[in-house]
């Protein structure tokens, strides 16, 4: 009977690991690896070859829309020969689902990229 009474109270206790309580958040760390994933997303399609890029600090923008934000950064993408180049962009992005630690769980709504656009959803 204990054992039957132990094995219910833990199954009621569990709960996936990566699963995120209504109202909780992504951290700011997340937020911005995010953002960056979805800038070196685009510079691997484009058809200039950066054999490196580094990111500056970026800032967040939480927007007013709950599981909304923006983030504003910089990074130096290197095209070879030591030519080092500066960049600026901006990401908009949304959760999607309560999983925030799950990739596809972030939809990438407007994307900048040195003052041009590239997507805008």
């Amino acid at each position: 009977m204990r054992a039957r009474a132990f094995l219910v109270a833990l199954l009621l206790s569990w709960q996936p690991p990566l699963a995120v309580a209504e109202g909780a958040k992504p951290s700011d760390a997340m937020i911005v690896a995010t953002a960056q994933q979805f800038v070196l997303e685009h510079l691997q399609r484009r058809p200039e070859n950066y054999f490196g890029v580094a990111f500056d600090i970026a800032n967040i923008h939480p927007q007013a829309d709950p599981g909304y934000w923006a983030v504003i950064g910089g990074f130096m993408a290197d095209a070879g020969h030591k030519n080092y180049k500066p960049h600026a962009y901006g990401v908009a992005m949304r959760v999607i689902c309560s999983d925030y630690a799950i990739p596809a769980c972030w939809r990438l709504e407007k994307l900048v990229i040195d003052q041009t656009v590239i997507l805008d959803n």
